[in-house]
């Protein structure tokens, strides 16, 4: 695997501070200001299949803080939704929050779109797992499939019965990735610890560590750490059909503690792995560096598909990613 040169125009910059936290709209995520009992935030309201109850209420033990919503499931399904916003050209949206679930509960956060508030449909790709533990959930909005939608919403939702509490939810609206083929490149989607849509590889006797997090994140409100591979670690988005007439640039903001670590584009045949383009390694400083590596058609004329891929190695692998865009 080639990854200590790069043969084709690339540019390395450094920034020293990664973007502020966006803002919340939801202003109370931890639900600390409502007091115990039925009370719900202010404007949020409770939903439930026809001819069932929905009981939701803030209760004591919360992820981080002292309180919680709870939501007892009714045999079908409820939630709370809260209110509404109108939806930007120039915005994406992001909801999150931190589940746990009991009982046959299917319990999940999910993106709800409207026009002029008539529901049209949602996302929802994860289900908590019940088994009393608290687990993570982000998703991005995926208002390609809703093109008449203006308005946009966050629900918190039980199916089936048993019950589910949920924590620390954020509403967040990031800036538009207005034509980035990375369906994820931002690692805002996901859950227990995985980016939506990245696979990942490492030689089959190593066992480094992925790492969907907070902690990992440039801008909004997740990225991805690799950590511990002695040798390397990758993790790539889908493949896509291979146009030697278009020039793409994968472009993305790396942190490495440990190790090397950049971006690269993979060149496949078929289900065979061709060879690869990589950037320049980044500084292990602790710093976040932006890497751009403009792909060299030249490259492994057989390949028909490529994917972009981050890239860790060893030894002490230890590297942060985010933001990646591929135009």
């Amino acid at each position: 695997m080639s990854v200590s040169r790069c043969l084709l125009p690339l540019l390395l910059a450094l920034a020293p501070l990664a973007a502020a936290p966006p803002a919340n709209l939801i202003a109370d995520p931890g639900f600390e200001q409502v007091a115990l009992g039925d009370t719900l935030p202010d404007g949020w309201n409770r939903f439930n299949a026809e001819g069932k109850d929905c009981k939701a209420s803030i209760v004591a033990g919360g992820h981080t803080g002292a309180h919680a919503l709870r939501i007892a499931g009714n045999g079908e399904f409820c939630g709370v939704v809260v209110p509404a916003i109108s939806m930007k050209a120039d915005e994406r949206y992001v909801v999150a929050a931190w589940v746990k679930a009991d009982g046959d509960a299917q319990a999940c956060v999910k993106v709800d779109y409207l026009k002029d508030g008539a529901w049209l449909g949602q996302t929802d790709p994860y289900k908590a797992a019940a088994d009393g533990q608290w687990h993570e959930m982000a998703i991005t909005d995926d208002r390609a499939k809703f093109p008449d939608a203006n308005q946009v919403s966050l629900a918190l939702v039980v199916g089936g019965g048993g019950q589910a509490w949920f924590d620390d939810v954020a509403f967040v609206a990031l800036p538009a990735e207005t034509g980035n083929l990375l369906a994820n490149g931002g690692f805002e989607g996901g859950t227990d610890g995985a980016a939506e849509g990245w696979g990942d590889a490492h030689p089959a006797e190593e066992s480094p560590k992925v790492l969907w997090t907070a902690a990992a994140a440039h801008g909004g409100l997740h990225g991805v750490t690799l950590k511990g591979a002695k040798t390397f670690h990758v993790l790539y988005a889908p493949s896509m059909p291979r146009d030697k007439a278009k020039p793409l640039t994968l472009s993305g903001w790396v942190r490495a503690r440990g190790g090397g670590a950049t971006l690269k584009f993979d060149f496949k045949g078929g289900d065979q792995w061709l060879g690869d383009q990589a950037g320049e390694n980044v500084p292990t400083d602790g710093q976040w560096h932006e890497v751009k590596v403009a792909l060299d058609q030249s490259k492994f004329p057989a390949a028909t598909e490529l994917c972009a891929a981050i890239l860790a190695f060893g030894p002490d692998a230890d590297a942060d990613f985010d933001d990646l865009v591929l135009r």
